[in-house]
């Protein structure tokens, strides 16, 4: 079962500042027990972008959390600073990438961006990386960036790099990083990226990744403040090898997502 509540229909900003170019966006944050910290980035996102002049809806997907997290995401959206959010709730909990593709059914802004509900991240970065849409189709966090600040404990670091390595062997992707939970992208690419991907859980950022190359797309990597604290289990890992031989498959066995890209432009 999934649970829509639809706080406002349409979110601006500052009502006394609207621009003729105006751009809307969409920030999508997926969340799975995440009580403790889901307001407090719902209420950063909000004043990073409510001190310009986009207009911009938040759209929470909470992936069937066992805490309370859907609470305090109702309790926010009453109030006068959640005038803007559209909170989805998946009955039972299916995975980032199915949270996100749930999400994308209420995309209608000009950019979408989507940021991990944790605050490893910092929303404060947001305004960054849509400015840099200007000259690009996405924009991606990396926490190998020159000028990246990446606090982890030494061995996460090392699993990081040893799956960038394997990512880039499986699928030829370029970018030194697909996992940071921030990405920022103009809509009517996002679209195209989402419709082809099938991985749940795990992998599903280097699978929309592995789109944007099919697509041609202008990506480009962007300095990123990341604070993982939390813990990762070796499961977690297992089920990231297995997605990307998964991808990996698909790309390269059964062309999966070549054809289906094909069959998506013949049907606009």
């Amino acid at each position: 079962m999934v649970e829509v509540l639809e706080y406002t229909s349409v979110s601006t900003t500052q009502t006394e500042s609207v621009l003729l170019h105006q751009t809307s966006i969409d920030v999508i944050v997926p969340a799975y027990n995440e009580e403790e910290t889901v307001v407090k980035t719902l209420q950063k996102i909000s004043g990073t972008l409510g001190r310009t002049t986009h207009e911009f809806r938040l759209i929470v997907v909470d992936d069937g959390s066992r805490d309370g997290t859907a609470g305090r995401i109702k309790e926010y959206g009453k109030t006068a600073e959640g005038r803007m959010l559209t909170f989805v709730r998946n009955g039972r909990n299916a995975g980032k990438g199915a949270a996100i593709r749930r999400a994308s059914e209420f995309v209608n802004g000009d950019v979408v961006a989507i940021l991990d509900a944790d605050l490893e991240i910092d929303p404060k970065q947001l305004e960054l990386y849509i400015d840099a849409l200007k000259s690009a189709d996405m924009c991606i966090a990396s926490k190998r960036h020159p000028n990246s600040v990446y606090g982890a404990r030494a061995w996460r670091k090392v699993l990081s790099v040893g799956f960038n390595k394997l990512v880039r062997i499986a699928t030829g992707l370029k970018e030194s990083d697909t996992q940071a939970g921030l990405k920022v992208v103009k809509s009517e690419f996002f679209r195209q990226m989402v419709a082809p991907v099938v991985v749940k859980r795990y992998a599903f950022d280097v699978e929309m990744l592995l789109v944007a190359k099919l697509l041609k797309m202008n990506v480009v990597q962007l300095p990123v403040k990341v604070e993982q604290d939390s813990g990762f289990r070796f499961i977690e890992l297992i089920n990231m090898l297995r997605d990307l031989v998964g991808i990996a498959y698909r790309l390269r066995v059964t062309k999966w997502y070549q054809r289906a890209l094909v069959e998506g432009l013949r049907e606009q």
